[in-house]
């Protein structure tokens, strides 16, 4: 099980050439590609997309690639731009009347200090570019495959809380329901008094009652669900649509477990399965 949330950078140097590669996923119900290029490699941008979708399942995954030439100057310097500006501060200190001179750290935060950006792509750019994303992206696997490790050991913690909360209530439903018999029966005693009521009328209804309340269609389905949730946390293939379906059937029985509730103590449960069955559910976004 991988999640969806990673980071992975991988740099390369071959023929003169420094490429660094960043990619950073977010969770998402859907795979979306955005990309951070030099000008001149915005060209390859659609075949660099089609490079990497089937490498990516699902996630909001941004690319950004830097590329630099060893033997060109980082950065350039345009002295008519610098000349220009200078002339300008002139007119306007006299035009305003303003006061200060101009120092050699203002000029720094200006545009005409920009990095050199080659006007083509080089020979064999593509391969090169592919080469550091594939890197990047065995970098990002890593990570994601990690942080899917953790997910899964925390969903098995949560699945054990919520199978023994079931438990517990599997065990408690026969004892409510004699308990309700014994309310009804001393509630109907206080009404008509000791031995002027039916008591065939009386179990008549508590019969009634057990089976509008029987919920052991409920926690069969309920088990099945969590055994399915488990099983796919071994999985080695994109789970997450799979565990999010299981999480909403789990959802739909625990509803009409708590809608039957003859006590309590049944009722509470209920709130701690539905609790953990939230967190799941927020936790299982992030899974690819």
């Amino acid at each position: 099980m991988h999640s969806m949330t990673g980071f992975g950078r991988a740099e390369l140097e071959k023929d003169g050439h420094r490429i660094s590669a960043e990619i950073a996923s977010l969770n998402s119900r859907f795979l979306e590609l955005s990309f951070r290029l030099p000008r001149f490699l915005y060209g390859l941008e659609s075949v660099l997309r089609e490079f990497l979708t089937p490498r990516l399942e699902r996630g909001k995954v941004n690319v950004n690639v830097r590329w630099e030439e060893k033997d060109r100057p980082a950065w350039a310097f345009d002295p008519s731009q610098v000349k220009a500006f200078l002339d300008w501060l002139k007119v306007a200190k006299k035009k305003f009347k303003l006061k200060g001179e101009p120092k050699l750290e203002d000029l720094l935060y200006l545009p005409w200090w920009v990095k050199e950006d080659l006007g083509e792509a080089p020979q064999g750019a593509l391969e090169l570019v592919q080469e550091v994303l594939t890197k990047a992206i065995n970098e990002l696997n890593r990570a994601r495959i990690e942080e899917g490790r953790r997910l899964a050991e925390d969903f098995k913690n949560r699945l054990n809380l919520i199978s023994r909360e079931v438990a517990e209530i599997e065990k408690e439903i026969p004892a409510h329901k004699e308990a309700y018999r014994q309310r009804l029966e001393t509630r109907i005693k206080e009404l008509l008094g000791e031995g002027k009521y039916d008591s065939v009328r009386v179990e008549q209804e508590v019969a009634l009652m057990a089976e509008r309340s029987d919920v052991t269609e409920e926690i069969v389905r309920l088990k099945s669900h969590i055994e399915g949730f488990g099983a796919a946390l071994s999985v080695g293939e994109p789970v997450g649509k799979r565990l999010g379906f299981f999480l909403q059937e789990m959802g739909r029985e625990v509803n009409t477990l708590g809608s039957k509730a003859l006590a309590a103590t049944v009722a509470r449960r209920v709130i701690a399965v539905k609790e953990e069955l939230e967190k799941l559910r927020e936790q299982v976004q992030n899974v690819e």
